[in-house]
């Protein structure tokens, strides 16, 4: 626009500044314009320039030859990375390969082999007897008897027939018809040879026999059998457990106990006439404790024997179990 103020005049848009006086008009001479105002000449602006861009460019480019040069140290990297990404000095990172012949924690097992939970017992044993020039496996002994592991009370007074719970519902063994059937407490009653001890809890109203959960016992004696006075409840039990030696070999075996009402059975070696009920009366059915055995391997002494499971811990009504009164070797 023309007219003073408007842009075709010597004021610029607004926001500029208006052109310095006499830069528009020629010298008197014909020549360069003069300059009234003395502006700076462009020599020095653009000596200052260059100057500045020295200034700027100096420090960079050094920074990048000592960057550049042997021997240099890398630079670190930053904190957050590497505290979120640190491994042990030599090992792969989290998503890598993992070294040969390592397994990663995914790996399945060698086949074969089952990953599970090792039984109570002995940290490790043989399962075979060592060849010559081997060094022989020691295993010390269970100390521990089965008396050790009693959970259960099978045996009550007459007069207090509620104290114990055999079968989970209540019925328990008369101590009274027991010690008329050859069972006292702390009586020995004969296995197949072998001797053993009826509880002297028995009547008392504290544990006297143990349900076999797969508790790793010892057991006094010497000889070829193992036997055991046993009884179950709601039906027969044939279970199976594990003896060790101290030689470090290991022997399979089966308990079969019949359900303590059989008193039939050819192994029974005591019979109570009637039985206690939870509802405090005698219950007139007779009720036996039965003698079973194990062979032992020939001279070889045991260091522990490993009861089956078979029950659960408490008793619990109408679940067949196994209840194991008195265990030792002859």
């Amino acid at each position: 626009r023309g007219g003073p103020g408007g842009w075709g005049g010597r004021r610029g848009p607004p926001g500029f500044a208006t052109a310095a006086p006499g830069l528009d008009k020629a010298s008197p001479e014909g020549g360069a314009p003069s300059a009234t105002a003395s502006p700076v000449p462009r020599r020095r602006v653009l000596l200052a320039t260059v100057a500045a861009a020295i200034v700027v460019a100096v420090p960079v480019v050094v920074a990048l030859a000592h960057r550049m040069s042997p021997g240099a140290a890398a630079p670190a990297a930053p904190l957050a990375s590497a505290d979120a990404n640190r491994q042990p000095p030599g090992l792969p990172a989290a998503s890598g390969p993992a070294p040969s012949g390592v397994p990663s924690a995914s790996m399945s097992m060698p086949a074969g082999q089952r990953e599970s939970r090792p039984p109570s017992g002995p940290a490790s044993v043989a399962t075979r007897p060592p060849t010559a020039g081997e060094a022989a496996v020691v295993v010390k002994p269970v100390k521990p008897t089965l008396a050790a592991f009693f959970n259960n009370v099978a045996v009550t007074d007459d007069a207090r027939p509620t104290a114990g719970n055999f079968d989970g519902g209540g019925a328990t063994y008369s101590a009274q018809a027991l010690a008329a059937g050859g069972a006292r407490p702390g009586a020995s009653l004969t296995v197949k040879g072998v001797t053993l001890t009826w509880p002297s809890a028995a009547g008392s109203g504290h544990a006297d026999n143990a349900i076999a959960a797969g508790q790793t016992i010892g057991v006094p004696g010497s000889g070829r059998t193992l036997a055991f006075l046993a009884a179950a409840d709601y039906g027969d039990v044939s279970a199976g457990g594990q003896i060790t030696y101290t030689d470090g070999t290991v022997q399979a075996y089966t308990l079969s106990t019949p359900d303590w009402n059989e008193v039939g059975d050819p192994s029974t070696v005591a019979v109570a006439q009637y039985q206690n009920r939870a509802d405090g009366l005698p219950y007139e059915s007779p009720a036996g404790v039965f003698g079973v055995t194990v062979p032992l391997a020939a001279g070889k002494s045991v260091a522990s024997v490993r009861l089956p499971f078979a029950g659960p811990v408490p008793a619990r009504e109408g679940a067949t179990t196994l209840h194991l009164f008195a265990a030792r070797i002859g």
